[in-house]
């Protein structure tokens, strides 16, 4: 996988940053994406963004890991805790609504009801959250501004220098809407390619659409709906061992049974991207899916689970930009050994082959 820089310096090579005047000619759409883009990749590495100016969007999201972070919780402005891992970035291009950011928002029920967020300002909230880049949009807007390199890059995307939260949000989810999936053998079957899996991992790939029910959130080209679903109760174990600023990060606090959902990710590098889940606690990808599994038939009331006191809310993301109730996907069926082994088995096609 390329990183950010690399990705800018072939679009200079190739001339795609040669004027800086908007294009007249055919093919100008094209040509101010690559402007677009480029400007993003620059951007999502400049710590000029955030307070200290030392971190950037890159420090958590590493591009050289698939975009992630190989940390259990990633670490903001002057070395803070976030209380979250952050997940890959692949995946995002067709998602057109995510979750208002908790953290900006300033109360976590607006997770559960509120309009939401478009990438553009998605892509902006890290920079105004105070345990992330802990700046703001005029801060970041000049500190950008007094690079020349930036501002070269600015002129290429949109005709002028000028640099605005729009343009910044506009940037960033340009370049994160750029980002594929890996090569891997899956990508060479869903092309055409049906010898690219191997017998295990094609049986592995049935119990994956299947009695394992992993098709039902993890879909399409992208490996996920783009919905949010409830996906771990506070009863369950691993939320109970979760120490108390985690519990109140996710929602799980002091005895409440506030259920946070969570947005379904993507599972192109699943391979790649430990450690696994919003709190980074399981680093094997085997110990994921069983806990996740597990979860899942807890939250669908056929796995023994403490009591709870209502039944959890399953939301999804509407076209329109607002979180609207669903009913939850059908829990996976318990697998035996051998259907466990092959869905690992196809996971892993999930991923580059390793060297």
């Amino acid at each position: 996988m390329k990183v950010c820089r690399r990705y800018v310096v072939g679009l200079l090579m190739a001339g795609c940053l040669g004027a800086c005047a908007p294009e007249t000619r055919n093919g100008a759409s094209e040509d101010r994406s690559s402007h677009l883009v480029a400007l993003g990749a620059y951007l999502f590495e400049s710590p000029r963004m955030s307070a200290n100016q030392k971190i950037s969007c890159a420090t958590c999201h590493h591009p050289d890991r698939y975009f992630s972070e190989p940390r259990r919780h990633s670490l903001g402005v002057n070395g803070t805790d976030v209380g979250a891992n952050s997940a890959t970035l692949i995946g995002l291009a067709n998602r057109t609504a995510f979750p208002p950011s908790p953290m900006v928002s300033g109360a976590q029920v607006t997770v559960l009801a509120g309009d939401a967020m478009t990438l553009e300002d998605r892509c902006l909230a890290p920079i105004l959250n105070p345990v992330e880049m802990g700046s703001s949009l005029e801060a970041a807007s000049a500190a950008i501004g007094a690079d020349g390199n930036a501002r070269v890059l600015f002129r290429a995307a949109f005709g002028d220098g000028a640099i605005s939260r729009k343009r910044i949000g506009e940037a960033l989810a340009a370049f994160v809407r750029s980002i594929e999936p890996p090569p891997s053998s899956y990508r060479e079957f869903l092309e055409g390619r049906t010898e690219a899996l191997t017998p295990v991992e094609r049986r592995g790939l049935a119990v994956f659409e299947g009695r394992g029910q992993c098709a039902g959130c993890h879909a399409g080209a992208t490996l996920t709906d783009g919905k949010m679903h409830v996906v771990l109760l506070p009863e369950s174990r691993r939320a109970r061992v979760r120490p108390r600023k985690q519990r109140a990060r996710f929602g799980y606090g002091g005895g409440s049974d506030f259920i946070t959902p969570t947005l379904t990710p993507t599972l192109w590098a699943i391979t790649r991207t430990s450690p696994y889940f919003r709190d980074g606690t399981v680093s094997e990808l085997d110990a994921a899916v069983r806990d996740h599994v597990r979860e899942l038939r807890e939250v669908a009331g056929v796995e023994p689970c403490a009591p709870r006191g209502r039944e959890p809310a399953f939301l999804e993301i509407s076209p329109p930009g607002s979180l609207q109730p669903t009913r939850p996907a059908p829990p996976p069926e318990r697998l035996g050994s051998g259907e466990f082994a092959e869905l690992l088995a196809f996971l892993a096609t999930l991923s580059p082959r390793s060297r």
